[in-house]
């Protein structure tokens, strides 16, 4: 569904006395962190692995899902094409490795241009550099509609040909492989969506041959201390171990998780972690899911209907929840209810780029407008000379509205300040 079709579909609704709204484009994501700007959307993972040749390398999957992009007709086709530039910078900003890739997709309907779960995956291998710390940037620029995007992330390399036991970056799959994963058995970088078993893959180097080898992957949330879900006690029969770990839906709550991994061989332990953002793709069943899924209905139910909802039992929630959305519904004859999946796309959306401590992004002053409007066309910022502090501005066209908000302590935790409308 593009971005100017589910605005006809959240204009058309009011919900709490709120009026939906969205246009295509992107706010720009938590300062130090991963950022995502621009008016194309796609996602980037990356990690420092060992490849089948035993090489050092920045494994880098880009997924641009189609609705990012614009297609133009071409005889009975639809047809879109994007360039694709990855720089990794130290920390002197200098490129230590460029990629360029140009990509053509071509699609026989127009129903092949829109959807979220259809999107054209570049999956390249970059020299490792190094090991410090460095900074990945993925620009795409649209040939068609000459809008670009722009994706920036922290990268740690290691020493994966060294001697010491060393765990590499986490990726998730949506199979177990037989050896080093394809890149299709890789999860969309944008899923947030989990209805399915996952599992969690990571390469443990250097581990002692004969020798008694422990792991485990623990989930829980980046404040909370993590329990253990899932461990290997064997024995290594090779020095790169490749570790899997399965990771049930029903083990996943909505927001930010943390997935966290360890190797112990030799006497020595060490670790790596990987944040995850979750949406559901079905309602919840457990109480803590069923109160992660009800908080963010805060932004769209009535007062008195948010109040009952709050107090009412897990059963009763279930059903007062059920109710909510079948009212709701515009296509009731469908199984399908795309104002739910807009709104949790968004509130995912929100956590991804705006959660400030223990603060879930939907929860924040940008977060509540993203829900409530959707993507802005335009985002800018600007630094306040005469206070030392950050403005950003929102703005979006149809119809015309501008929202303004302002980094009040210099911690990234931006508040609205100021709203227009025309």
């Amino acid at each position: 569904m593009t971005h100017k079709t589910r605005a006809r579909i959240f204009m058309a609704l009011g919900m709490g006395g709120a009026i939906f709204a969205g246009c295509a484009g992107s706010p720009q994501g938590r300062a130090g962190l991963d950022k995502n700007q621009g008016v194309i959307r796609f996602g980037v993972q990356a990690a420092n692995v060992v490849d089948d040749d035993n090489r050092n390398r920045v494994w880098v999957i880009v997924d641009v899902p189609h609705r990012s992009l614009q297609f133009e007709r071409t005889h009975n086709k639809f047809s879109s094409r994007f360039n694709l530039t990855l720089a990794l910078r130290n920390q002197k900003w200098e490129a230590v490795q460029l990629v360029d890739d140009e990509r053509q997709l071509t699609v026989d309907t127009y129903q092949s241009t829109q959807p979220e779960s259809l999107y054209v995956r570049v999956a390249r291998f970059m020299e490792a550099p190094p090991p410090g710390q460095y900074t990945l940037e993925a620009t795409i620029t649209d040939d068609v509609a000459k809008g670009q995007g722009y994706f920036s992330m922290p990268l740690l390399v290691r020493n994966l040909s060294g001697s010491e036991l060393i765990l590499s970056d986490i990726l998730l799959l949506d199979e177990v492989p037989r050896g080093f994963p394809q890149p299709e058995q890789i999860v969309p970088s944008f899923r947030q969506r989990f209805n399915n078993t996952v599992y969690a893959f990571a390469q443990a180097r250097n581990v002692i041959v004969g020798q008694r080898i422990r792991a485990g992957l623990s989930v829980g949330t980046p404040e909370e201390a993590h329990t253990s879900q899932a461990s290997i006690d064997t024995v290594a029969f090779t020095q790169t171990v490749n570790l899997f770990f399965p990771i049930p839906p029903t083990q996943l709550s909505l927001g930010r998780q943390q997935l966290k991994m360890f190797v112990h061989s030799n006497e020595k332990t060490v670790e790596t972690t990987r944040p995850l953002t979750v949406r559901w793709a079905q309602r919840p069943t457990t109480k803590r899911a069923l109160a992660d899924y009800l908080a963010p209905m805060r932004l769209i139910m009535e007062s008195k209907e948010w109040k009952e909802a709050k107090n009412a039992a897990p059963e009763q929630q279930r059903e007062l929840i059920a109710e909510f959305w079948k009212k709701r519904n515009p296509t009731p004859e469908s199984n399908t209810n795309l104002l739910e999946e807009e709104f949790y796309w968004r509130v995912g959306e929100a956590n991804n780029q705006f959660s400030w401590g223990k603060t879930e992004g939907w929860d924040t002053d940008r977060g509540r407008i993203y829900i409530l409007n959707g993507p802005p066309d335009n985002v800018s910022r600007r630094f306040d000379q005469n206070y030392g502090r950050s403005l950003e501005f929102w703005r979006y066209e149809s119809p015309v509205r501008e929202f303004v908000f302002y980094d009040e302590h210099g911690d990234g935790r931006f508040i609205l300040i100021r709203q227009t409308a025309s």
